[in-house]
């Protein structure tokens, strides 16, 4: 898809994006918020943060600024910008940092301000931008204004993809909702199954052990994110649906001890996955070796 195919064409009023200008950040006292406002500050932008109990309020940050970003939770952000675009201009631009972009984008549209939705693909405690990625949904800019953002973000280190909202909220359906449906799955049978985590990891090489540890950080994290993800995303149905069919295909292979089922639907997604099985076989390989040298006694392979 080509840039021009999502971005708007050329407007007599321009985005201020030179430093001097302000950032107001709606909802800047979050891990993610607090993150951006770093940024910004470091690209010489001044910046305000409105959030709860705040003075000034998220509306006075809003009217005040040049840019208004909203970094909200994911759950309450559709409502939050739903509340607060009445009173947004039309020479400013709105950005949000939320995990999916089909509604907020939509809300956003409803002012008559430049819009950009974002994804950052990390978290609010990285150290560095440096090779991040962030994904962006310019929905309603002038093609210069959106380079000059885009080479922003770029000069601060980020790998910026640039997507549709719907095509963001696709690709999400997979990258979060199938991965992050399954990882907490996992930590639901071991709760239901009653085991002993400890001694799980006594068993685990290094390979299981970073399996292992993408369970713990996620369950270290927000519930209400992750929850909002895999309910908010619209690509959440289809992506049970399959999970259904194939725990029944494997449950059916299983009662019946047919092991060629298993076998012909492993060399069936395999076929698929193509060179990035080799690939990803070398770069696990690599990690698990890292794992090794890291932990004291520890032992390679899986």
């Amino acid at each position: 898809m080509l840039l021009s195919d999502f971005i708007q064409g050329e407007s007599e009023v321009k985005v201020k994006l030179d430093p001097g200008a302000t950032v107001g950040v709606i909802g800047g006292k979050g891990e993610m918020g607090r993150l951006f406002s770093g940024f910004f500050q470091s690209c010489g932008f001044r910046v305000n943060v409105g959030d709860l109990g705040t003075n000034p309020t998220a509306r006075e940050v809003l009217e005040s600024s040049d840019i208004v970003l909203f970094s909200v939770p994911l759950h309450r952000t559709e409502a939050i910008i739903r509340d607060l675009v009445p009173y947004a201009k039309p020479h400013q631009l709105l950005l949000d940092l939320s995990s999916l972009k089909v509604g907020p984008v939509r809300e956003m549209l409803r002012s008559a301000s430049f819009v950009v939705g974002l994804h950052p693909m990390f978290g609010g405690r990285i150290s560095t931008f440096r090779g991040q990625t962030i994904v962006a949904c310019p929905a309603r800019i002038p093609t210069p204004d959106w380079l000059r953002l885009r080479s922003l973000l770029s000069a601060g280190g980020m790998e910026v993809k640039e997507s549709t909202p719907e095509e963001h909220d696709r690709m999400m359906s997979i990258i979060q909702v199938l991965f992050h449906m399954t990882t907490m799955l996992t930590g639901r049978v071991m709760r239901r199954m009653g085991i002993d985590l400890a001694e799980v990891l006594e068993y685990a090489s290094p390979g299981y052990r970073v399996e292992l540890s993408q369970v713990g950080r996620l369950f270290a994290q927000s519930p209400e994110l992750y929850s909002a993800i895999i309910q908010g995303n619209p690509g959440t149905g289809e992506v049970l649906a399959q999970l259904r069919e194939g725990l029944e295909l494997y449950g059916g292979w299983f009662e019946k001890q047919e092991l060629s089922g298993f076998v012909k639907d492993f060399e069936r997604s395999a076929r698929y996955l193509g060179e990035f099985c080799s690939r990803a076989f070398r770069d696990s390989s690599v990690l698990h070796e890292t794992v090794v040298k890291c932990s004291e006694g520890g032992s390679g392979g899986d």
